[in-house]
């Protein structure tokens, strides 16, 4: 616990000083026009320490009262798990969560890097939310809860 705890503190405090994430209604920095956008920005900024470090992020992509979309603080988990509490207890009140995002990791072997796996889908249906997620390989992957697909929607950082 105290490891997760020293890298959590260490990450979060990283990440504070490269970008605002847009949670604070005077932060606009962190507030894009469409969802797609908050993911991109959002995968672009964590998917290379995922990589490097070998650990999966993600977070929830919400919508706020103005219609702006932003993401919440990143959540950690190991290679091949992460947890993710319900939205509700992460993201502002007075907003309304519409997607999800996450990475993988580094490629491993017997591990489903380059794609949503069976859990990832899960989550999103459970929440009825789109999911985004950042690959390896550098893969911009998209699942659309309405219509159950998913699709490459370009490359990101890696």
């Amino acid at each position: 616990m105290y490891l997760f705890i020293r890298h959590w503190l260490a990450f979060s405090l990283a990440l504070g000083a490269l970008v605002s994430l847009g949670t604070a209604s005077a932060d606009q920095s962190g507030q894009f026009e469409t969802q797609h956008e908050a993911a991109e920005w959002i995968l672009n900024k964590m998917n290379p320490m995922s990589v490097r470090k070998n650990v999966e992020t993600g977070g929830y992509i919400y919508r706020t009262a103005d219609g702006r979309f932003s993401v919440t603080e990143p959540f950690f988990g190991n290679h091949g798990n992460i947890y993710f509490p319900p939205p509700e207890t992460t993201v502002p009140a007075g907003t309304e969560v519409t997607a999800s995002w996450h990475t993988h990791g580094a490629t491993m072997p017997n591990i489903v890097s380059e794609t949503f796996s069976p859990q990832d889908i899960k989550l999103n249906q459970k929440f009825s939310i789109d999911g985004y997620l950042g690959t390896p390989e550098g893969k911009f992957k998209y699942y659309e809860l309405n219509n159950p697909n998913i699709f490459t929607l370009g490359k990101i950082e890696n």
